[in-house]
């Protein structure tokens, strides 16, 4: 064991950064993926002329966001701050 990690001393402290930087990454990717997957959900294709989509499960519908910074505002707005872009965790 010492071999693969080096001395015992030095395993702790590799351990407690695996852990912060795995909630970290984490932390950042939730919001994220919670905004790709609203995305996806609108999925369809958009008349240029009306502005709503013309094809998919909101067909005639206008996108509720209308990028992606708009998404995280909304979301944060409307669904309860930050605990709202969290969702789902």
């Amino acid at each position: 064991m010492k071999r693969l990690f080096g001395s015992d001393e030095n395993l702790v402290p590799k351990i407690l950064a695996g852990m912060c930087s795995g909630g970290v990454g984490s932390a950042i990717a939730t919001p994220t993926d919670l905004v790709k997957i609203r995305f996806q959900k609108e999925a369809g294709r958009l008349d240029p002329i009306t502005g709503t989509f013309s094809t998919g499960l909101h067909r005639g519908q206008k996108p509720r966001y209308a990028s992606t910074l708009h998404a995280f505002y909304e979301i944060y707005r409307k669904e309860g701050g930050l605990s709202g872009l969290y969702v789902g965790m």
